[in-house]
């Protein structure tokens, strides 16, 4: 009974212990519920204060963009701000000024503060950074363009861009103004600071070892193919890792000297893309950064990070340097073309048809031989393509076919009309292939086409060599008892004969070159059915009885052949002999690997000769010079038909090779389609937006000649103190002249063309090719136009209104305009 009553005890006490479990739970769910309820609240709540205080703040940043009036001025700009190379008269958007500006609006009531100390002098600009007075503009002058407000304009591209800039431009700017400043500072050990920071932990651009920006399968779609590779007899001796092959490929094609190393390993780094490439790093603060890479959001943010501060950077300094600094600026790869802006032409993509198209753009008032202009475009294409396989220009074919230059043997002579008479077979006939190179080529499986049966090659053509095909070289296939002396072979006629390997001789008994009034052409192809070469000679009435006269190239690698003495296994005679500096480039011509720059087109072969003579035959580069030159007095190039100059940089430009995103025409379909299956999502989403950064004609962080001041000169390589005050000097003669109407413009250089001809930039170069180095360590940092602006604006006050109000109202923003409309990329309250 005991132990029943305890057991019945222990039932009763457990049941109600289990009830008030039951209980608890449904209090615990219900003070859940009530607490996801406050949640629910809470969050919804707290998502209407912040879009309310969101919409306040952009009331409070339209309010203040309207009474300081950046917004107004910021419209004004998008669509008064002249296209293409700009001044800071441009920049002014004067209202008189703009008058003289064919094609330009002439409301814009504005003018330009020139509130930098430079623009005073550097002595004075020297003693008043060492007194410390340029933390702030020290005049804000008025803008007229409002009742309310006045603003100033100053252009971001005119400043150091600590986003952007390399290690050259940053350490020379560090030196420049620590000296200016009267401050001990190693620019060199800031500069690597600063890029150390830019890099993230890893030290790499984007996220170490990783394709952030997915452009690999493009860079491996640029490989030489194999075929090409065996050409170049690459393959047996070098890795089969792209990189290195293409890195191979322009080196063993480059020549080699010390003045176009920098340029070799500049191009490695810019075009070899895939896994950390320099590009991977976004300097445009209004993206995301790939991986851990750091973007400074201000100027003052560089005293944010030990390692800078530590390197030299101090408050003094960045107060001493703020006004020279920015941490965007932005700037389009563009021409104009009668005063509208178009895109530049891709050397590394265009067409020969694109490239000929945009050379008659160029030269659209001036007498330039069309001919001239087509063969310069295919020798565009042959010069960046992997191949030995000249491109044809289209639709040209026969006697007018235009072939592009290549490192291959050449037809250089035809002699049709033989001092045997025809009654004894014309024999002694030949044709000439000759090899200007310095490597031998295997002819076997050639066939030459248009000189009676079509003529098998083979055997090898050494350098400097020649190869004669002729119907009778010795008489020794001869069937004839009988010929007039002197006559009958080519022994015969010319006493030379075929005894050594680079003087070699091919008899085909059908060969026949007709040389009756006309015009006939020979084509050599190689062993895959390639048109190689091809050379037209045109008899005239004339020719017939003279029996010692053929068709020679004077330039092997000019097509127009000149009516000569017959010349068997020699060159013609030359009335225009290759200077040094073209024999130099023309050694391991042509490059056959993708363009690095602009300037790199200069490489480019421009020999050519009009037909029927015109000029001359010339064994002429592109000119190192324009119209706009001083040193063109005995030079018209308007007038010289078969003469290429410095324009070129003006209408081409190199972009690099990257992907584009779906929305982009420039992708076809199935190309897209692909990328979409093999991308994630994430990663799909994340390309599509920085497509945009990654547009081909943005530029980020170059400093634009037309508007920066002293400070801006001499961080880039090569400019000076004493040059630079030259350019200033120079650049405010311009502006007066344009302000008194004697000129439509300020602009101190329209184009790159007018950078390279500048004698204060490179005038003490000692040769072209001297200038065109110089001038190709300069070009990745300039530019001569912007698309991002700094605007400083304050409300009008009255005079007796206390100056702290008007202080306290200052603001700066900075605008952008790359993306059409005008952008504010941040605004920041200067402080009194």
């Amino acid at each position: 009974m005991k132990r029943r009553a305890i057991g019945q005890t222990r039932i009763q006490q457990i049941r109600p212990g289990r009830t008030d479990r039951g209980s608890t739970i449904l209090l615990v769910i219900a003070i859940l519920s009530l607490l996801v309820l406050m949640a629910i609240t809470l969050s919804f709540t707290s998502r209407l204060e912040i879009a309310s205080a969101d919409n306040f703040a952009s009331g409070v940043q339209n309010r203040i963009a309207s009474l300081t009036g950046v917004d107004s001025t910021s419209l004004l700009l998008a669509n008064d701000l002249p296209e293409g190379p700009s001044s800071r008269l441009d920049l002014s958007l004067d209202k008189e000024f703009l008058k003289l500006r064919p094609g330009k609006n002439a409301e814009a009531q504005y003018v330009l503060a020139l509130n930098e100390p430079e623009a005073l002098g550097r002595e004075e600009s020297r003693s008043l950074i060492q007194e410390g007075t340029t933390r702030q503009p020290r005049v804000l002058r008025p803008l007229v363009g409002t009742e309310t407000s006045m603003v100033s304009l100053f252009d971001a591209s005119a400043k150091i861009n600590i986003n952007a800039a390399d290690e050259v431009v940053l350490a020379r700017f560090f030196d420049a103004l620590g000296d200016e400043a009267n401050i001990s500072v190693n620019g060199k050990k800031v500069a690597a600071a600063i890029i150390d920071i830019r890099y993230g932990p890893d030290g790499m651009p984007g996220a170490a070892n990783v394709d952030d920006d997915f452009d690999k399968d493009e860079s491996e779609r640029l490989q030489p193919n194999e075929q090409a590779l065996n050409a170049a007899g690459l393959v047996d001796h070098v890795s089969r890792d792209p990189k290195k092959l293409i890195a191979k490929v322009r080196e063993d094609v480059w020549v080699v000297d010390e003045d176009e190393e920098q340029a070799r390993s500049e191009w490695r780094q810019g075009f070899v893309t895939g896994v950390d490439e320099a590009d991977e790093y976004i300097a445009d603060i209004r993206l995301p950064a790939y991986g851990d890479d750091v973007r400074f959001s201000s100027v003052q943010d560089l005293l944010n990070y030990p390692k800078i501060t530590g390197a030299g950077v101090s408050r003094e300094l960045l107060n001493a340097g703020s006004i020279y600094m920015t941490t965007l600026s932005i700037s389009k790869d563009e021409r104009l073309v009668d005063l509208q802006p178009d895109d530049k032409v891709d050397l590394n993509t265009a067409t020969p048809i694109e490239i000929y198209n945009a050379l008659k753009k160029l030269y659209k008032y001036e007498a330039k031989d069309d001919a001239m202009l087509q063969q310069f475009a295919v020798n565009v294409v042959d010069a960046r393509d992997f191949d030995r396989i000249p491109t044809v220009f289209p639709g040209t074919g026969g006697t007018n076919r235009i072939l592009g230059v290549e490192r291959t043997p050449y037809i250089v002579e035809a002699y049709a009309n033989s001092l045997t008479p025809d009654e004894e077979g014309d024999d002694g006939q030949y044709v000439e292939i000759y090899n200007p190179w310095d490597e031998d080529f295997d002819l076997t499986g050639w066939k030459l086409v248009g000189a009676g049966e079509v003529v098998s090659l083979n055997g090898r053509i050494k350098p400097k060599g020649f190869v004669l095909i002729t119907d009778d070289f010795d008489n020794s296939a001869d069937e004839l008892d009988y010929h007039t002396p002197g006559t009958g072979s080519v022994y015969d006629i010319f006493d030379v004969v075929a005894n050594t390997a680079s003087r070699r001789s091919i008899t085909a008994p059908g060969f026949n070159l007709l040389h009756s009034p006309g015009a006939y052409t020979l084509s050599l192809f190689d062993d895959d059915g390639n048109l190689i070469d091809s050379m037209t000679y045109k008899p005239d009435s004339d020719d017939d009885g003279e029996g010692l006269l053929s068709y020679q190239r004077v330039n092997p690698m000019v097509r127009e052949a000149t009516k000569l003495h017959a010349n068997p296994f020699d060159v013609a005679p030359r009335d225009e002999l290759p200077d040094t500096q073209v024999l130099r480039k023309l050694r391991n011509y042509p490059m056959d690997g993708p363009f690095v720059s602009p300037a790199d087109v200069f490489q480019v072969f421009a020999g050519y000769a009009p037909e029927n003579g015109g000029e001359g035959i010339r064994w002429n580069f592109p000119a190192l010079a324009t119209p706009r030159s001083a040193d063109l007095e005995d030079v018209d190039l308007a007038k010289k038909p078969s003469i290429i100059d410095a324009r070129l940089l003006d209408v081409f430009t190199v972009k690099l090779p990257r992907l584009q995103s779906r929305e982009s025409t420039e992708m076809s379909k199935s190309e897209a389609d692909r990328l979409a299956e093999e991308m994630t999502g994430q990663e799909l989403a994340h390309y599509g937006e920085m497509n945009f950064a990654h547009g081909w004609d943005v530029r980020h962080g170059r400093i634009n000649l037309n508007t920066t001041l002293g400070m801006g000169y001499v961080s880039l390589p090569g400019i000076d103190w004493d040059q630079a005050e030259d350019l200033m000097e120079r650049r405010a003669e311009l502006e007066q002249d344009a302000q008194d109407g004697l000129l439509e413009d300020g602009v101190l250089y329209r184009g790159l063309s007018d950078v390279l001809v500048d004698d204060t930039l490179f005038g003490d170069a000692p040769s072209d090719d001297d200038r065109l180095a110089r001038f190709r360590t300069l070009l990745p940092h300039i530019t001569l136009s912007s698309e991002a602006f700094l605007l400083v604006g304050q409300p009008k006050v009255e005079p007796d209104s206390p100056e702290g109000i008007q202080q306290a109202t200052r603001i700066e923003a900075l605008v952008t305009l790359d993306r059409g409309a005008p952008e504010y990329v941040y605004w920041h309250r200067l402080a009194p």
